[in-house]
């Protein structure tokens, strides 16, 4: 197998051993022809197969560069004229005496490892609802899930949670007492 460059030094290294062009020339029979008669033949470059390689990868390259490049642009001008849109609507409904609320851009949260893809949709809606609401993971009452335990695993933890409430509610009533 051959190697493909992928650096741009080596691809210019490569790009400076190309051969000179080769004229393929007619045979013309010197009996038949005359000066005038002769048709000029195109100049044929011959490439290595490594160097042909590597301008492929160059081009495809330079290729995708071009489209992300291109689709980032056209992703930056949707933002803008989206943005633009929007502040004319709250204008016009401010207008009116209507607040609009703010657009929110979604945020992305990466999946965990082997999460499904509802556990991930759940996860994020949940955890979007809590940005709401101003709370974070550790001031949110913490979930088990109980489907995967076995019945004596979920009897023991639910007299755990039990045993929480009631010590819980006995704090409260001692300190409504005082």
């Amino acid at each position: 197998m051959q190697h493909i460059p992928f650096d741009d030094d080596e691809l210019e290294a490569l790009l400076d051993q190309i051969t000179a062009p080769v004229v393929a020339a007619k045979v013309v029979e010197e009996s038949a022809a005359t000066a005038s008669e002769v048709e000029p033949v195109a100049s044929k470059r011959v490439l290595h197969p490594t160097l042909r390689a590597a301008l492929d990868h160059f081009r495809s390259k330079l290729a995708s560069e071009f489209a992300l490049n291109r689709s980032q642009v056209r992703e930056n001008w949707r933002r803008r004229t989206r943005a633009g849109e929007r502040e004319i609507y709250a204008f016009e409904k401010k207008q009116l005496g209507i607040d609009v609320r703010p657009r929110r851009r979604f945020c992305a949260t990466t999946p965990e490892a082997l999460e499904k893809l509802a556990d991930l949709k759940r996860r994020e809606h949940r955890e979007g609802q809590r940005r709401r609401r101003g709370k974070s993971a550790e001031t949110v009452r913490s979930y088990t899930d109980c489907t995967s335990m076995s019945d004596a695993e979920r009897q023991a933890h639910d007299r755990s949670l039990a045993a929480e409430r009631s010590r819980q509610y006995r704090l409260r009533k001692k300190d409504t007492k005082s």
